[in-house]
């Protein structure tokens, strides 16, 4: 599926970012010029994972068709990320929502510098999102992940941001930050770190 948003999941699925990749292969064919939402591996780009093995449902949501929700209220747009994704309950209680932003580095020594801008872009960006009525009446817990999907997990997130303002900020407000390439659906409530299984591993050539 393209750009479309994706409810009711209840298997894994993957997120990439085309926009770098179509700039550098204008005459491949690719799903979507931007986000999208696969259901299998394209060995082309990496991707970033959430796995469900207990095929909970939830819903994925591309930022790019909402504008609206990150939208300043002088009318600007504020950077936002890839894509939001909500767990469905069916009963009272928390569901977890998670902000992803994905990085596409051309050289190693360019994550840190990712990293940094993908944590500066969070903070307004899930605030702005927050407001829009879909989001309202639940009680979430917020999780922002940040990933470089072409590139292992090399160092802890906090090595190169730890004393970054925007960080504590977002610990301060309970949101829990994420570095990493996969997440596991644990439950309605929780999503935690994974490593990427192999069947959706990235082979850089």
């Amino acid at each position: 599926m393209g750009r479309e948003d994706r409810e009711n999941v209840t298997n894994d699925l993957l997120v990439v970012d085309y926009t770098d990749y179509v700039e550098t292969h204008p005459q491949e064919l690719v799903q979507a010029n931007g986000v999208c939402f696969l259901d299998a591996p394209d060995n082309r780009i990496g991707a970033f994972c959430f796995l469900n093995p207990s095929h909970l449902s939830f819903d994925a949501l591309n930022l790019e068709g909402h504008q609206a929700w990150y939208t300043r209220e002088d009318g600007t747009l504020a950077r936002n990320c890839e894509c939001v994704c909500r767990s469905n309950r069916a009963t009272l209680g928390k569901r977890w929502l998670a902000f992803l932003e994905l990085k596409y580095p051309k050289k190693e020594e360019a994550i840190p510098q990712n990293m940094l801008d993908a944590l500066d872009k969070f903070e307004e960006c899930i605030n702005l999102v927050l407001r829009q009525e879909q989001f309202q009446g639940n009680e979430f817990r917020i999780y922002a992940i940040a990933s470089h999907p072409e590139y292992a997990q090399s160092q802890p997130f906090g090595s190169f941001v730890y004393n970054q303002d925007h960080l504590l900020s977002l610990k301060d407000k309970g949101i829990a930050l994420i570095y990493g390439n996969a997440v596991k659906i644990d439950t309605t409530e929780f999503i935690s770190l994974a490593d990427v299984p192999a069947r959706f591993k990235y082979s850089r050539t």
